[in-house]
């Protein structure tokens, strides 16, 4: 409907025609494939900003809904239509709207206060980018007697025409361009045909007054000829206080996104998560003041901040786009800091927006890779406070991004350049073309070549590529895919060589330690070989003590080398899921701590390995097995697919430390009937496990509080809350000089459980503490200091507790088999003293975990 108040323009008889535009809408006929993200669109609701060099000088001004925009230019407005056809890629179409019978160029001004800011990309000169423009709800595009207001509407768009006095609804008319027809329905709608689709305007409502007190019938469209149409009522020129609206509805094609692959996913604090990957969708959600860049045909790269503690319409924190004019992805994420994040992946753009000072600028080759940082403190393209391309001149592939904890990132790389650039002294310099992995180190507080601190090559005769990279003290720790069978080893290896068995075409894992501190031959502290005689691969490493190291990924060896106290066994399918554990510091016969496969009948993989505050392993990975092992808690506890090729996600919490039948605490599935992938996750304190990926089903688990609905096609975020039924986690650690303290159990708390498991995980280590007891937590927390503390200290009881070096401690407890403890409550939280030794930490002297709320049950 149109609006019911009307502000003329200096006149004394105002005349308003409106007409809102909406996002397309549904058919009848079910249409799975086609999102409906009402949070996303609440949360990136249009805003109107003036050009000022960011697009074609003809646009005046510009605002975007979802895959729609709209152009306000000197003889009327545009309508940017984005669509996805099935197996065209997008397409676009532009639908002009011109006002005849204006006597002079129209000009255009905004209403009201901003509402925030925008910022544009224009190539790889920050010169030339649009920084700070102030964006408004509503603009006015004025002519001589008659103005029209175009404004937000509900998410969408809608425009008034005003007429000043004198002026009359005969000297105006609208002329359509892009359009394929135009004509006249029989109940007197006006029917604009276009390529991709059609865009239905019902007869116009018409009445005087400001609060549609008298209703006029007369009001109607008048088609002029194939390319004009008028608004026509009779006695108009009598009326004072006059209102039509004509409202504007679309049956199009163009509603549907093109998807988007999120990529990785890093958690920062207990609910903020950064997420990034690509979209090729003019739909996806930018949030005021963010960073901007109009997806191209083959897609942009996206970097999203989101914080799952908000309501579903606040939870998109920040959104931004980066990149050029050609396709680009970012891949992979780092830590940064407060309210920063490093971000990288590949890009074929020539003007992709790069910083001054930076390692590289320019595009040597047709794709390579860039690495950037932003800063959320910063304002516009501030935010992007430090980019570099990175590479040699075959487009080689970034993998992934690890912070080294002094303001420089890590990261590796599978080179195809036989010019990628090693630092003097590296390792491995090789310029005969053989592809391979490479690990570098870039310092952004440096200016341009200075920014390559570190860079070798890694890897034999053959392909091998490195999947994981994690930070152990001053060294690297690279684990990965070989097909080489000379790849670097070192003396005290865990295996040497390949197995003996493994045919050539086949490939195995690996796991190498380097020092960059060392020079040449001598940087490789530590490689090995970790494999049976078919094909094996390692995905993701993670640092459990200086020297001991946890990796999980997949194999389909019959033969992969696992250890005697390990989980029960499985169906074997053709592909299992790998865990493991290589103590560095033994003999090589003994430093496999730990191996285990897990899996079912079909094709499992681990992807992402996280370490929980317990000390036990998170997986995360892809199954296409019907009978994967799950637990009695299990969120999902049977697969919903049903094809051999269409896997699901899944979730496992393994303990090595148990004993070998109670060393699977947690699994379970995630997904629908099609196929779901995970590409990366993440472990936020105590025990949310979170994933990102794709999903090709129709009916992917969600919840109510979900960001936006979910559909083949799209990106998803799977956070998922391993802690048993019972156990509520409330209130966020206080972060001390060691991690954030986070307290769980590893079971549910029913009566008569004698073996019932607390835990301490992420404290200082070898620090005095408390345990508080209480009935139950308090409605807001009481701050002491740094301390949020949930539970009433006057009235809980605390017992003396320490945590061991690694800064963890257990407690088991045996609960009562009374029938009256059913349907109780019991709330729990740690408190910390920092030791005196912390080192050059400035620390808190004390910290605090999370609360922990336990409900008792039968």
């Amino acid at each position: 409907m149109g609006i019911r108040t009307i502000s003329p323009i200096n006149a004394a008889v105002a005349l308003v025609a409106t007409a809102a535009l909406l996002f397309p809408q549904q058919p009848a006929a079910p249409q799975p494939n086609v999102r409906s993200h009402h949070a996303l669109r609440e949360a990136s609701r249009p805003l109107f900003v003036k050009n000022c060099g960011q697009w074609d000088q003809a646009v005046l001004w510009a605002a975007r809904s979802g895959n729609t925009w709209i152009t306000l230019e000197r003889d009327g407005w545009s309508l940017i239509l984005g669509a996805t056809l099935p197996h065209e890629g997008r397409a676009v179409l532009r639908v002009h709207f011109a006002l005849r019978g204006a006597r002079e160029a129209l000009r255009a001004e905004p209403e009201g206060a901003g509402c925030g800011s925008r910022a544009f990309f224009r190539g790889s000169d920050p010169a030339r980018w649009v920084t700070d423009l102030a964006a408004y709800r509503s603009v006015c595009l004025k002519g001589d007697g008659f103005a029209v207001r175009f404004r937000e509407k509900a998410g969408s768009f809608a425009y008034d025409l005003l007429l000043d006095e004198g002026a009359t609804l005969r000297e105006l008319a609208i002329e359509v361009q892009g359009h394929a027809g135009l004509h006249l329905d029989q109940d007197r709608s006006l029917v604009l045909e276009t390529a991709l689709g059609v865009i239905r305007q019902p007869a116009p409502l018409a009445w005087c007054g400001e609060t549609a007190c008298e209703l006029l019938h007369d009001a109607r469209f008048r088609l002029l000829d194939a390319n004009h149409f008028a608004l026509d009522l009779a006695a108009a020129d009598e009326l004072r206080d006059l209102v039509l609206d004509p409202e504007l509805r679309t049956s199009t094609s163009f509603g549907g996104p093109t998807g988007e692959i999120a990529w990785d996913v890093i958690a920062v604090g207990s609910s903020r998560l950064w997420v990034c990957g690509e979209t090729a969708d003019l739909e996806f959600p930018s949030t005021t003041g963010g960073l901007f860049a109009l997806p191209p045909r083959m897609g942009t790269s996206f970097v999203c901040l989101i914080d799952l503690a908000l309501p579903p319409e606040q939870q998109l924190v920040y959104s931004a786009l980066i990149g050029g004019s050609e396709a680009q992805v970012a891949l992979c994420l780092a830590d940064a800091g407060t309210n920063a994040v490093f971000v990288g992946g590949r890009h074929s753009s020539r003007d992709f927006p790069t910083t001054p000072g930076a390692y590289s600028r320019q595009l040597t080759g047709d794709s390579g890779s860039w690495i950037a940082k932003l800063d959320l403190s910063a304002r516009g393209a501030g935010q992007l406070a430090w980019c570099t391309l990175f590479g040699g001149i075959n487009g080689d592939l970034l993998q992934e991004l690890v912070p080294c904890g002094d303001g420089a990132v890590g990261g590796i790389i599978f080179c195809y350049s036989a010019d990628f650039p090693t630092t003097p002294g590296a390792f491995l310099s090789d310029t005969s073309g053989r592809r391979g992995s490479a690990l570098f180190e870039l310092d952004p507080r440096a200016s341009g070549s200075a920014q390559l601190r570190y860079a070798t090559r890694f890897h034999g005769n053959e392909p091998d590529a490195a999947w994981s990279l994690a930070r152990d003290g001053e060294q690297w720790v690279i684990a990965g895919t070989a097909r080489s069978l000379d790849l670097p080893v070192t003396a005290n290896a865990f295996a040497a060589l390949p197995s003996p068995l493994r045919r050539y075409d086949h490939y195995d894992g690996f796991l190498a330690v380097l020092d960059p501190r060392l020079t040449g031959r001598a940087q490789l502290v530590y490689g090995t070989y970790l494999a049976g005689s078919g094909d094996d691969q390692i995905r993701s490493v993670r640092v459990l003590e200086p020297g001991i190291y946890a990796f999980v990924g997949g194999s389909d060896s019959q033969d992969f080398p696992i250890t005697a106290r390990t989980l029960p066994a499985s169906p074997r399918g053709s592909y299992e899921a790998i865990v493991g554990i290589l103590d560095t510091h033994r003999a090589p016969s003994a430093q496999l701590r730990y191996g285990a496969l897990f899996g079912g009948e079909g094709s499992d993989v681990a992807v992402d390995l996280e370490l929980d505050p317990s000390g036990a392993l998170v997986l995360i990975g892809s199954t296409t097995s019907q009978h994967l092992p799950t637990t009695e808690d299990a969120q999902q506890p049977r697969a919903h697919s049903f094809g051999f090729n269409q896997p699901e996600q899944f979730f496992a919490r393994i303990d090595p430390a148990r004993s070998p039948e109670k060393q699977l605490i947690h699994s379970t599935y995630h997904g629908g009937d099609g196929s779901d992938l995970v590409n990366g996750g993440a472990l936020a304190p105590p025990l949310l496990a979170i994933s990102v990926g794709t999903t090709w089903s129709s009916d992917f688990p969600e919840t109510p509080r979900a960001l936006g609905s979910v559909h083949p096609g799209d990106a998803t975020l799977v956070a998922l809350d391993l802690l048993p039924r019972g156990l509520t986690s409330i209130g966020t650690p206080t972060s001390s000089c060691a991690r954030q303290a986070s307290l769980g159990a590893n079971s549910e708390p029913r009566i008569g459980v004698r073996d019932f498991e607390l835990w301490c995980g992420g404290a200082p280590g070898s620090a005095l503490g408390g345990l508080l007891f209480a009935t139950d937590v308090l409605a807001s927390p009481l701050a002491i200091g740094p301390l949020a503390l949930h539970l009433d200290p006057w009235r809980a009881l605390a017992i003396p507790v320490q945590s061991d070096t690694n800064g963890r401690a257990r407690w088991i407890l045996s609960i009562p088999r009374q029938a009256s403890l059913v349907g109780t409550t019991l709330a729990l939280q740690c408190l910390w003293s920092e030791p005196h030794d912390a080192g050059a930490c400035v620390a808190n002297e004390l910290s605090a975990s999370n609360a922990l709320r336990v409900a008792f049950a039968h």
